[in-house]
């Protein structure tokens, strides 16, 4: 049986935007170009052009030891995401969990000291039989594996990879 496909080729230029190809092997003679932002229709320069935004899923990197916080959660004490203890039932304390929260490891239980209070400054990626709650998600909630039960407040979107999660 054949089938006739048609191939579109789309080819962007974000010249326009200040920003460089990634095909260009060498970076130290190259300036940002100037014009018009396609995104937000005002000049731009090198200066003026924020990074790439992180694809879907993923956190941006940043710069600065801590993403600037919510006012709702900037009172809360500073952590790192991988002080959390991820093994069997765990127990979080309140405060701001700057970073992913990745559970891969099966049948893990996380629960934390209630929403607003423990916040997980990040996406909150859920392997299989995972169960967590008690907790807000300023990011995605992305379960990877099968049979997670999600009980938390979160600020992204529920990216679902596997089967039977419920959220």
């Amino acid at each position: 049986m054949k089938l006739q496909t048609t191939l579109f080729v789309l080819a962007l230029s974000a010249a326009s935007c200040g920003t460089v190809s990634a095909d260009v092997s060498d970076g130290s003679d190259l300036k940002a170009t100037e014009g018009p932002c396609l995104d937000c229709n005002e000049g731009a320069t090198g200066s003026d052009v924020m990074p790439a935004p992180a694809p879907s899923g993923e956190t941006a990197r940043s710069s600065s030891p801590a993403p600037a916080a919510d006012p709702q959660f900037a009172g809360l004490e500073l952590f790192e995401s991988s002080a959390i203890v991820v093994t069997g039932s765990s127990q979080v304390g309140a405060g701001r969990y700057v970073g992913n929260l990745v559970l891969d490891t099966k049948r893990a239980t996380i629960t934390g000291a209630g929403a607003g209070q423990t916040v997980i400054d990040g996406n909150l990626i859920v392997g299989g039989q995972c169960k967590v709650s008690g907790l807000t998600v300023t990011g995605d909630v992305i379960f990877t594996g099968n049979n997670a039960r999600v009980d938390v407040t979160f600020l992204g979107q529920v990216l679902d990879y596997g089967l039977h999660n419920r959220h």
